[in-house]
């Protein structure tokens, strides 16, 4: 299989998934989120995030949800704004959102005025 069919194959797949998900998440009446900001391999932050959510008929879905490579700064307005945009990318509305969960780290401890208002 060529580099360029098996990229394609992954990017189907990718697609596939986060329909799915987007799917699902219409039907959340509430969920959390838990994120990790790490480093890759070639030192580029990035921000995993993971959503739980609960249907009006208790139907649990969990699931990986984004991997945002952070371009320039990990500081907390830089963070809000992948969360926002994960937000947006689902169809998620604020009003649900029962909670997030972090690694702690120094970015998220951070006295924000945005996350005060989240």
């Amino acid at each position: 299989m060529s580099a360029r069919t098996d990229t394609r194959r992954k990017e189907e797949i990718s697609s596939n998934v986060k329909g799915y998900l987007k799917e699902q998440a219409s039907h959340f009446q509430y969920y959390p989120f838990a994120m990790d900001e790490s480093t890759d391999v070639s030192d580029t932050a990035q921000l995993t995030i993971f959503v739980r959510g609960v249907s009006q008929n208790f139907d649990v879905t969990e699931e990986f949800a984004s991997l945002i490579p952070m371009k320039d700064t990990t500081t907390g307005a830089d963070l809000l704004e992948a969360v926002h945009r994960a937000l947006r990318d689902y169809n998620l509305s604020l009003v649900n959102l029962t909670g997030l969960t972090t690694d702690g780290r120094r970015p998220w401890l951070a006295k924000s005025e945005e996350w005060c208002h989240l």
